[in-house]
């Protein structure tokens, strides 16, 4: 595995819950490799509750899009491309 892309729904807080004690798993099973935080479903959220939320959670996330609309989808594979290239 080159990358891991760890999808979250951003219109389900519960989603938020355990992301912190997945990615720690993640990091002690496969300690060399990148892992990119993507919160999905921007189109369908406040901004603002977002963010409030990230923060209440202590969520590091590298990456907002919206699937259905494309937002960010193509930076975030690119941001990839150019990771794993240095």
């Amino acid at each position: 595995t080159h990358c891991f892309i760890y999808v979250f729904d951003l219109t389900r807080v519960e989603t938020y819950k355990n992301i912190n004690a997945q990615l720690e798993y993640l990091r002690e099973k496969f300690p060399q490799t990148p892992i990119k935080v993507v919160g999905n479903k921007l189109d369908a959220v406040n901004i603002q509750n977002v963010k409030n939320s990230l923060e209440e959670f202590n969520v590091e996330c590298n990456f907002l899009t919206s699937a259905k609309k494309g937002d960010k989808v193509e930076e975030l594979f690119v941001e990839i491309a150019v990771d794993l290239t240095n």
